[in-house]
């Protein structure tokens, strides 16, 4: 089932940029002293990919579309003839109108791999249908049937971040686990070398004991 629910994870998701332009520091405290972190941003571009990965950002995204939808759906119940329907018109293409932004800006970004993910290249045709139709709303003055489809369509892509930062989530917390039995197995095996030296020292010491006591030397108790 985790499989399937991996393949609604998108270019950009978390799990994807993220993880792989994380600072690395080193954290091993017996050979490396203070930690040292190696900046991981070696362009621009590399900056905005872990913007785009983080999960700041898709918490962001998911209130903007919901923030669209709502807008839409206001649209919708208020009387057409009404003000308030022309101000959530343009609140709504306003929020499209950053989503096409976001979409330029992706295409900057990850270039020719962006039209690798069908879903990135689903959630552009919903943003430019969207702003399209909005557009030509603005222009007709005038309801058209398509949008209460076009909320659904919105709001697919909420479902499809959140399972991203499920899944992204997940995944970190499996890599933390596997870093700490890592570290345990490590810890372990340190414990073992300090007990073996622990008992060649006790050997140690006993030969010397007795040692003294065969050349009449004898030991203060404690």
């Amino acid at each position: 089932m985790e499989g399937i629910l991996q393949k609604f994870t998108a270019l950009g998701d978390p799990e994807i940029y993220y993880d792989d332009l994380e600072p690395i520091v080193d954290e091993d405290p017996v050979t490396s002293g203070p930690p040292q972190v190696i900046a991981p941003f070696r362009s621009f571009r590399d900056a905005l990919r872990v913007i785009f990965g983080s999960q700041h950002y898709q918490v962001l995204v998911i209130f903007l579309v919901l923030l669209d939808a709502a807008f839409v759906l206001g649209e919708l119940l208020i009387d057409v003839k009404s003000t308030g329907t022309e101000v959530l018109h343009y609140l709504s293409l306003s929020v499209l109108s950053l989503f096409v932004v976001e979409l330029l800006v992706k295409l900057y970004v990850f270039r020719l791999e962006f039209l690798h993910h069908g879903l990135e290249l689903l959630d552009a045709a919903v943003v430019l249908i969207s702003f399209v139709l909005d557009i030509v709303y603005s222009l007709q003055h005038n309801a058209f049937d398509a949008a209460g489809f076009l909320v659904l369509l919105r709001l697919w892509r909420v479902v499809r971040i959140a399972n991203g930062i499920v899944i992204s989530v997940k995944g970190r917390a499996r890599k933390k686990i596997s870093a700490l039995r890592n570290e345990k197995e490590a810890l372990m095996e340190q414990l073992a070398i300090r007990e073996a030296e622990q008992q060649k020292q006790e050997v140690k010491i006993h030969k010397m004991e007795t040692l003294l006591r065969e050349h009449g030397i004898n030991l203060p108790h404690s």
